[in-house]
């Protein structure tokens, strides 16, 4: 009995002895894991945590102002209250974006394409509302626990306070695109900035955009901002001042549609209906230094659209055939026939080269016949026997269809003699503005436009018969009208002429005047530069500029238009005939003669004639560049040429 009661005895003690070691061991695994976890691991476990609470955001820069040549602003960033929001923290909140479309009424649709990440960072807000109604911030900032990853925020936008003018001169503000990433020039660039699109936002992007704060944060669960835990400030990035003056821009842009919408109250006889006025560009130049003063383009947009993104339907429209493309900037990019535009380069080209003199007449019967070809003037009875000066003022095709066919049979430079000077005077080259091809790549600047060679000709249609690959007369007789092969964009015409204006500098095109610091301090000053000294005979120049001045008095194709204009005006009508098209008009000018300032270009594409139509433009914007009254836009009816 009693050894049984000793035998239970030393069971449980053996028993109570391995639970005391279980025991033991359990608590000593306890004792070591916490150990790991607080010691050990105590900066790992700090780096998830602080992962989850805290974030690093940037902070948008305040983009440097836009101004005129005047000083006045074109266009600025100010502070904007928006309400964002942040993908990542609503698709883990579902019933806050449910909550947040009932309260702004805003549709399912529109915002997910607000926050459609694509490979943005999920945890950037983006925007949906821009300056959001005081009433709807306030209810935020009071029910904000209600509202997981929508956020009231102050962000810098870009500002039109003088509405949309210069756009294509100015450009567009939007999120970088990945082919802008690419590029080296946007090697600063994240995904999800803001960067410019176009003109002088594009081009000079850099020196815009300043350089972006930090700022890192403290969030709830919920991912709610509760505290700053430190901040980087941003620096605002540097201003612009560019040659465009703004009175001159607004003139310009102004005449330009008053020319378009003048010219479908024309009665077009070839193809039996009012001419269409469908687009058309304009140019103002200094003739002394290569400023463009004013350059428009028509139809045109509202840069302050891309505010916040545009939506697709809205680009579409814009870029539009049936919409006539208002994004397309033809001031420097679209392409045109120069028409009778181009006859004094003509002439030029002939002088120049000792193949007629300023004195040689020639007959003009109202056609010409060669190589067993009719060509017509613009004039059916004709111009009788006429010298270079009348042959200019008056338009007349024959006269220059002689000298074309004079150059063609030139043995000098390969009977190329027409295409060499074209080319001396920036035709079928860049005028290397520093501004992007919104038409191209904008990798480079303006359009080339072409001047059609030999050369040229045989490799443009070598797939096809080889007929079609030949150089023949009436190539370079087409030519010297302006016509044929030949394509020029409207700031080459205006540059060739400043350079008629001035004696034959062919500037570069300037933009950029300066380029100011955030508070105002010049940092740099832009110099005009030359691309080409033209040498030009000093008997050949003035006799050009002769015809020239007569083209707006007396018999001249533009006389009508500026008949009563107390500036002294040079310059020459153009009707440029284009494949299944109505007729370009085309008129280039400077004044004043004896001391050129400015030289305007305004292209109607099929507005008829130049004297109808864009000479009376030209004389509005002359009225506002020399401070004159206008007489308010008047057509020309039955103008030639």
């Amino acid at each position: 009995m009693v050894r049984k009661r000793i035998e239970v005895q030393e069971d449980l003690q053996s028993r109570v002895r391995i639970y005391l070691v279980a025991v033991v061991v359990v608590f000593a695994t306890i004792v070591a894991r916490l150990w790991f976890m607080q010691v050990l691991s105590a900066k790992e476990y700090k780096e998830l945590s602080d992962n989850n609470r805290l974030k690093e955001i940037t902070v948008e820069a305040i983009r440097g102002d836009i101004y005129d040549n005047k000083g006045r602003v074109l266009t600025a960033s100010r502070p904007s209250i928006c309400i964002t929001g942040v993908q990542y923290i609503l698709k883990k909140y579902p019933e806050s974006k449910k909550r947040f479309i009932k309260l702004t009424k805003i549709s399912h649709k529109e915002i997910n394409e607000k926050l459609a990440e694509k490979k943005d960072d999920p945890l950037k807000p983006k925007i949906i509302i821009r300056d959001a109604e005081p009433s709807l911030v306030y209810y935020l900032k009071e029910h904000s626990h209600d509202f997981p990853g929508i956020r009231v925020e102050e962000i810098p936008v870009r500002d039109y306070p003088n509405g949309s003018i210069a756009p294509h001169v100015i450009g567009y503000v939007g999120e970088v695109s990945d082919v802008q990433l690419a590029k080296d020039v946007f090697k600063d660039v994240n995904i999800g900035d803001l960067v410019g699109k176009d003109g002088v936002e594009y081009q000079y992007n850099s020196t815009l955009m300043g350089i972006k704060g930090k700022k890192l944060i403290e969030t709830n669960s919920k991912g709610i901002p509760t505290r700053t835990i430190k901040s980087t400030k941003p620096v605002a990035g540097s201003s612009i001042e560019l040659t465009i003056n703004m009175d001159a821009q607004k003139a310009t842009e102004e005449a330009l549609e008053k020319a378009v919408k003048a010219a479908r109250s024309q009665y077009d006889k070839n193809f039996k209906k009012h001419y269409l006025g469908t687009a058309g560009a304009a140019v103002v130049l200094d003739v002394n230094n290569g400023e463009v003063i004013a350059r428009a383009s028509s139809p045109s947009y509202d840069p302050a659209k891309f505010i916040g993104g545009i939506d697709e339907k809205e680009w579409k429209l814009l870029n539009s055939k049936e919409a006539h493309a208002p994004m397309n900037n033809r001031a420097y990019v679209s392409l045109y026939p120069p028409a009778s535009t181009f006859k004094p380069f003509t002439a030029i080209s002939s002088l120049q080269e000792g193949l007629t003199t300023i004195h040689t007449p020639f007959t003009c019967t109202g056609e010409w016949r060669k190589w067993n070809q009719t060509f017509k003037c613009w004039k059916k009875e004709g111009h009788g026997t006429l010298t270079l000066g009348r042959a200019i003022s008056e338009s007349c095709d024959v006269y220059f269809y002689n000298t074309g066919a004079v150059l063609y049979q030139s043995k000098k430079n390969d009977g190329e003699s027409l295409q060499l000077w074209s080319q001396r005077f920036g035709f079928g080259k860049k005028t290397r503005i520093p501004l992007p091809n919104e038409g191209g790549t904008k990798d480079t600047s303006d359009s080339t436009g072409r001047v059609p060679t030999k050369k040229w000709k045989a490799a443009f249609n070598r797939a096809n018969d080889k007929k079609f690959q030949i150089w023949y007369p009436g190539d370079t007789i087409n030519m010297s009208i302006g016509q044929g092969d030949l394509l020029v964009s409207p700031l080459q015409l205006a540059n060739a002429y400043g350079a008629i204006a001035n004696g034959g500098t062919l500037y570069r095109p300037k933009i950029v005047k300066r380029i100011k610091s955030s508070k105002g301090k010049t940092i740099k000053k832009i110099k005009s530069k030359i691309n080409k000294k033209i040498h030009i005979k000093g008997s050949y120049l003035t006799a050009i500029k002769d015809g020239l001045k007569n083209v707006v008095r007396g018999e001249g194709t533009a006389a009508g238009a500026f008949a009563g204009f107390n500036i002294p005006v040079a310059g020459k009508t153009g009707t440029a005939e284009v494949k299944g098209k109505q007729d370009t008009a085309l008129f280039v000018g400077y004044a004043p003669i004896n001391n050129p300032r400015y030289v305007v270009v305004i292209i109607i594409e099929e507005g008829g004639h130049g004297g109808s139509v864009a000479a009376p433009a030209a004389r509005e914007i002359f009225a506002e560049l020399f401070n004159k009254e206008t007489q308010g836009f008047k057509v020309i009816t039955g103008a030639s040429d």
